[in-house]
C-alpha cells in the first residue's frame, strides 16, 4: 500500500490481498473455460467462492 499511495493511486487501485490458485484454468479439468476459451464467470464464482470469502475476511 505504501508504493501505491507514493504514486497517488485511488483507493480501489490498490491490491490488499491476491489468491493464486495452483490449478491453471482448464476445458476440461476444472470447466472455467468455454470451448473458445472465453472465461465462464458464472461459474468461476461459485469455483473460487471459499477462497474468495477468506481474502474478505481477512481485509477486516
Amino acid at each position: 500500500m505504501k508504493h501505491g499511495r507514493e504514486r497517488k493511486l485511488q483507493g480501489f487501485e490498490i491490491v490488499r490481498a491476491i489468491h493464486i490458485d495452483p490449478m491453471p484454468f482448464d476445458i476440461d479439468r476444472n470447466q472455467l473455460l468455454s470451448s473458445t476459451f472465453k472465461f465462464k464467470r458464472h461459474v468461476a464464482s461459485q469455483y473460487c467462492h471459499m477462497a474468495i470469502e477468506k481474502l474478505y475476511n481477512s481485509l477486516s
